[in-house]
């Protein structure tokens, strides 16, 4: 029993004394998030296990600011990393793998955060099972144990998980515009399993498989990539219900209800569309009116920070119409819209680029170049019409 308060107690001192980050280009946001772990090296010791500490000199070299490279942290990431590096002898069952989780926690989102990306980092999407269709009634401890499943086994690990350390979760199950999906398919028969988990009196939605990583087709099989994708963990409602419509409806809240029916017809709207920035309930709100316009086709890139402040979500756009479009990002290193096959640069202002034009061509490109000798990512593709 002595052993076991001392070990608690050595992880509460290794908590409290912090998990600040020392390189330089997170300093800055390091502070600003953790401000109460401002004297230690925890973090820095976990990513640099052989660095030895080296006491730093104060520049006296005037320095130009510049793009950052390097992605500060966000608000997660002392969590993601003591759950990723968990050691392997607290998961040998689900109840010491729990514990050992949530020991840092401060909050049930907390809790729910640091089991949600042990099991992205630790549990494989079975592909066998899925290209074969010979799925196995895997146990939470066979989950834990042979590592892989498919959603119905993650979503099931990741309930148990919530229930062991005292927060309400549910699975639930239903209808996801996923991997296979074409626009115009109907669903005759349930194909996902997601979660709920009661927070602050809330019920939030998860989907952990979607978050381990996409799937992409290789010589006619599904291929798994392991790629975390955090917008999974706590998503709005009305941005969920674009990809997942669930068996029972209490679990849809969205604040109005649609039916199997709109669902099917709904747009196709993944997460893509959303992390930049749009307004999810004004596209909701859209999306469910019968006379609802096409939205604007977007793709993902390499700059986390990119958010629309004033573009159409719309596809169409009247071409005789000067167009004043306004984008945030701290790292992209230029911004260009492409009309007729003309580049036009964005103009910058602190983080937000801006830029007014009359188009001239069928179409227009918004493109970003995250990196100075790297090559552009289009953002979004407008249509330029005579008339909505």
């Amino acid at each position: 029993m002595s052993k076991l308060i001392t070990f608690k107690f050595s992880i509460i001192l290794v908590l409290i004394s912090t998990f600040s980050y020392s390189k330089d280009v997170f300093s800055s946001s390091t502070i600003e998030i953790f401000q109460e772990y401002k004297n230690s090296d925890v973090v820095d010791r976990i990513l640099n296990p052989k660095k030895k500490s080296i006491p730093k000199k104060k520049s006296t070299i005037s320095v130009k600011k510049t793009i950052p490279v390097v992605v500060k942290p966000d608000k997660f990431y002392i969590l993601d990393t003591y759950a990723r590096n968990t050691p392997k002898e607290y998961e040998k069952d689900i109840k010491t793998l729990t514990q050992y989780l949530i020991a840092p926690a401060k909050t049930d989102l907390e809790k729910t955060r640091l089991i949600f990306v042990w099991i992205t980092k630790n549990i494989n999407y079975d592909d066998y099972a899925y290209n074969t269709g010979k799925y196995k009634a895997y146990s939470d401890a066979n989950i834990l144990k042979y590592r892989k499943g498919v959603c119905d086994d993650f979503s099931s690990l990741f309930k148990s998980m919530c229930v062991e350390a005292g927060l309400e979760a549910e699975k639930v199950t239903g209808y996801a515009k996923g991997y296979g999906y074409k626009i115009g398919d109907k669903f005759k028969k349930v194909d996902h399993a997601w979660n709920a988990v009661k927070i602050e009196k809330k019920w939030k939605l998860f989907d952990v498989t979607w978050s381990e990583g996409p799937a992409i087709t290789r010589k006619g099989k599904l291929v798994s990539v392991k790629k975390f994708d955090s917008y999974w963990f706590d998503v709005n409602p009305k941005e969920f219900i674009f990809s997942h419509f669930p068996e029972e409806e209490k679990w849809q809240k969205t604040g109005k209800l649609i039916t199997l029916e709109k669902y099917e017809t709904m747009p196709w709207l993944m997460s893509d569309f959303f992390k930049i920035g749009y307004d999810s309930n004004k596209i909701f709100e859209e999306a469910i009116d019968n006379n609802f316009t096409k939205f604007v086709p977007t793709y993902s890139t390499s700059d986390p920070s990119l958010k629309f402040i004033n573009l159409p979500y719309t596809k169409n756009l009247i071409k005789t119409d000067t167009l004043n479009f306004q984008i945030k990002s701290l790292y992209a290193h230029e911004i260009v819209l492409i009309d007729n096959n003309k580049w036009l640069k964005f103009t910058k202002k602190d983080s937000v680029y801006s830029i007014k034009h009359k188009p001239k061509g069928k179409k227009i490109q918004i493109c970003v170049k995250r990196y100075r000798k790297g090559g552009y990512e289009t953002v979004a593709v407008y249509s330029m019409v005579s008339r909505i």
